[in-house]
């Protein structure tokens, strides 16, 4: 077996072979390739894996769901999503666990955004601010704090190329009304 475990987000691009599987394991989830290229997204203490597939074909198995084996085609994205949960009366955790398929085919302008960081960009598409904010603290090395939960919800579009923390948020700041503040590393967001 040909075999990966990952946290973080990497692109596979993987030459078909029957006797020698790939699989890249993150978290609960096993990737299974199937002669293909894909990407995959799976940060430390977050609460989402999201496998988007390019070309070829992969087949996406859930720990626990044996019988739940996901194919997936090409423009394609599995995001499985793990909450853990406590309950009041029993200290040991559960785990919720949900997961959706989506079509993720490019507009004729833009790029797959799951995959535009191979090129330095990114890219986002009717992302809620809070999600993006995410993304950007990856890219920027910051730190990024809202002080209103309406303004995380702010669907937002565009692509960053060679621009900084500052000018990222002044060109969001041309088509969603808020403020910021950099201290250290550290971004203060408010309305």
């Amino acid at each position: 077996k040909r075999e990966v475990f990952l946290d973080g987000e990497a692109y596979f691009d993987v030459k078909q072979d029957d006797a020698h599987p790939f699989i890249v394991h993150v978290g609960n989830v096993a990737i299974r390739v199937l002669g293909t290229e894909f990407n995959v997204q799976a940060y430390p203490h977050e609460d989402r894996i999201e496998t988007t597939l390019i070309k070829g074909k992969v087949q996406v198995q859930i720990d626990g769901k044996p019988d739940n084996k996901i194919i997936l085609a090409p423009n394609e994205k599995l995001t499985v999503i793990n909450k853990v949960f406590t309950r009041s009366k029993e200290p040991e955790q559960q785990e919720a666990l949900s997961f959706r398929v989506q079509d993720v085919s490019p507009r004729p302008d833009a790029q797959i955004r799951e995959v535009a960081w191979l090129e330095d960009k990114l890219a986002f598409l009717n992302e809620p601010f809070g999600a993006l904010a995410k993304r950007m603290e990856r890219r920027y090395g910051v730190n990024i704090q809202f002080t209103d939960t309406i303004l995380k919800k702010e669907s937002l579009n565009g692509t960053f190329e060679n621009e900084n923390i500052e000018k990222a948020l002044n060109v969001l700041q041309m088509t969603t009304p808020f403020h910021y503040r950099i201290q250290h590393d550290t971004v203060y967001l408010s309305q």
